[in-house]
């Protein structure tokens, strides 16, 4: 849409990004949901949903990625999404602790968005989620499903500078989607001082 502006020579610098504007009392009730920060923890958002299943990393990829976050450090994971969603994170209950909370169903698309805007890392589906957290810069790792055949392609189309796409490769001979583990790596190669270890 921006490529229109040269073809009526308007000369306007224009990030490719959504803008969403938040009130005041939209971001003091987000910063509330989230709670006093903690020294060394982090808030991570999880959005798991999305419009066609073959397009999704997978409910079960995501649970798995979902515990080896729990285990790893002390952060706050909070998972977003329509009541649909809410069913697609497993955990048991002792898994289930005072640092996760899945607010899938819960919350306004403004709500949602105010949420991510006070996040530290965004972990979604190729979404809207993706979008929100690109409207406030915030760091994305977006887990392309087996639908899709380049990761690269998929950023160079949809992507934003602080987000990173991991999925398929397949002119590198790369067929596989990414293992939780895999994900897990590449989020702690992006960051290496995001996560620690449990004190």
């Amino acid at each position: 849409g921006l490529a229109f502006l040269a073809l009526l020579d308007a000369k306007a610098e224009i990030e490719p990004r959504p803008r969403i504007f938040l009130r005041d009392e939209e971001r003091l009730e987000a910063e509330g949901r989230w709670g006093e920060r903690k020294e060394k923890s982090k808030r991570i958002i999880l959005a798991p949903g999305g419009g066609f299943p073959e397009k999704c990393w997978g409910n079960k990829r995501f649970s798995e990625l979902t515990k080896l976050l729990l285990k790893q450090n002390n952060h706050q994971v909070y998972v977003i999404g329509s009541k649909e969603d809410r069913s697609r994170i497993h955990l048991t209950d002792a898994e289930n602790g005072s640092r996760f909370h899945n607010l899938c169903g819960t919350l306004s698309l403004r709500d949602s968005a105010a949420l991510v805007s006070m996040a530290d890392f965004v972990i979604t589906n190729t979404s809207l989620c993706m979008h929100l957290a690109g409207a406030f810069k915030i760091p994305t790792l977006t887990l392309l499903g087996e639908w899709y055949d380049s990761a690269k392609m998929h950023h160079q189309q949809w992507g934003y500078p602080e987000c990173l796409i991991l999925g398929k490769e397949c002119s590198e001979r790369r067929t596989k989607v990414a293992s939780p583990e895999e994900a897990l790596r590449v989020i702690e190669k992006y960051s290496p001082l995001f996560f620690h270890s449990k004190e």
